[in-house]
């Protein structure tokens, strides 16, 4: 139809499109993955012909889920660093309206005591579910974030520690679709 615009063209082979929206719904990401890179692009939910702005790129088979929280990207991955494979995910962050090279900085400081497994914003809240050695912990911390502070210890930001049962094998974010509600869901394994 001559309506029809195209943003994206990936003409290549063995190549994967992931297209999800930032849980404000002010952006749409589309995850490019392939055998040799992965990608992230932006399109503004709100103007979406203006097309799409790459935020993020990287090896392949990395995982990248991006977020947007009051002026600030925030990208949840396992990509190497540095050239250096790494074996658990991190959150970093970048200004959405960031002059030049977007620059990304870790949001927290690598703590092997305390590995972060997974991420979920809400307007108010980054809930993260994090392992201490074989316990799982599920825990909160108020949003906004420091600003302009670099990476900080998880234990600076005053996490808020949820009661759990003892024998907890795994948690998985559950369906959060409310951005603005008060109350998040999780899915909570256990053996017994």
């Amino acid at each position: 139809k001559d309506e029809d615009v195209i943003l994206l063209d990936e003409p290549g082979e063995n190549v994967h499109v992931n297209i999800r929206h930032t849980k404000d719904y002010q952006f749409v990401t589309v995850n490019v993955f392939s055998t040799t890179y992965s990608k992230v692009f932006l399109i503004n939910a709100s103007d979406p012909l203006s097309g799409l702005t790459l935020v993020w790129e990287c090896e392949a088979c990395a995982h990248c889920i991006i977020e947007h929280h009051h002026g600030y990207l925030y990208l949840f991955t396992n990509a190497d660093r540095g050239g250096q494979s790494v074996d658990c995910h991190y959150l970093l962050r970048s200004p959405l309206n960031s002059s030049g090279p977007r620059k990304w900085e870790n949001v927290f400081i690598d703590d092997d005591d305390l590995i972060i497994e997974d991420v979920d914003f809400s307007n108010s809240h980054l809930a993260l579910i994090v392992r201490e050695g074989e316990r799982f912990r599920l825990c909160t911390i108020a949003l906004p974030m420091p600003n302009n502070k670099g990476a900080v210890h998880l234990r600076e930001v005053f996490p808020h520690f949820l009661p759990l049962p003892e024998s907890v094998s795994q948690i998985s974010p559950g369906t959060n679709y409310d951005f603005f509600s008060s109350i998040m869901r999780f899915t909570i394994s256990s053996p017994v």
